[in-house]
């Protein structure tokens, strides 16, 4: 069987074709997606990432959540 693989100048390509076809799903800006807020776990975050001397970075926290 011969199946086709993807390169790394076709990812472009596929997210957009992909954009397209589920607008909803893909949007086209980061802005355009809804943040949920997690307030209560973000501060216990917060302190915990000052308590070790951490580096607070917002994208950090998201991915922890």
């Amino acid at each position: 069987m011969n199946l086709s693989k993807f390169v790394f100048d076709d990812i472009g390509l596929f997210l957009s074709l992909l954009r397209d076809t589920f607008p909803t799903l893909f949007p086209t800006q980061k802005s355009d997606i809804p943040k949920k807020v997690y307030k209560e776990q973000e501060a216990a975050i917060r302190k915990y990432i000052r308590n070790h001397n951490l580096v607070d970075e917002q994208e950090w926290t998201n991915k922890i959540i």
